[in-house]
């Protein structure tokens, strides 16, 4: 879970307008779970999770929504680093014309078996979605 410092630089960049994050969360909005500290719960925004995501370089972040979440490299400042405006940004646009993004995101990302080849248990009360077909 990124500072503030950190994350609002790289939100600016993504949406300068403020036209796809309606909000956006930081690492004071976090709990801890199943002995993890940093963990995103996507529930205390009160909106459909079906429109929420969560863009974060730490899976582990997400693990309440697993598929929610879009994981990331780490941004480390690099001036060259396009992965948030030509991989990131793009998905992003394509989510905003689905009803539902987590099946999307289940068949992309399939976060759930990464957890479980990590053989992490996800907490109790997560939110799970199958992929679409």
């Amino acid at each position: 879970a990124g500072l503030e410092s950190y994350a609002k630089p790289i939100v600016k960049r993504i949406d300068p307008d403020g036209k796809y994050f309606d909000r956006v969360l930081y690492r004071d909005a976090t709990v801890s779970t199943n002995g993890r500290d940093n963990i995103k719960d996507l529930k205390c925004i009160g909106h459909k999770m079906k429109k929420l995501v969560l863009v974060d370089n730490n899976p582990f972040s997400f693990m309440m929504q697993p598929n929610n979440g879009i994981p990331i490299k780490p941004f480390v400042g690099d001036a060259l680093d396009e992965e948030l405006m030509s991989v990131t940004l793009p998905l992003l646009k394509e989510l905003a014309e689905v009803d539902d993004i987590r099946p999307a995101l289940a068949r992309k990302y399939n976060m759930v078996h990464w957890f479980a080849r990590k053989g992490v248990v996800l907490p109790k009360g997560c939110t799970l979605i199958k992929p679409s077909v």
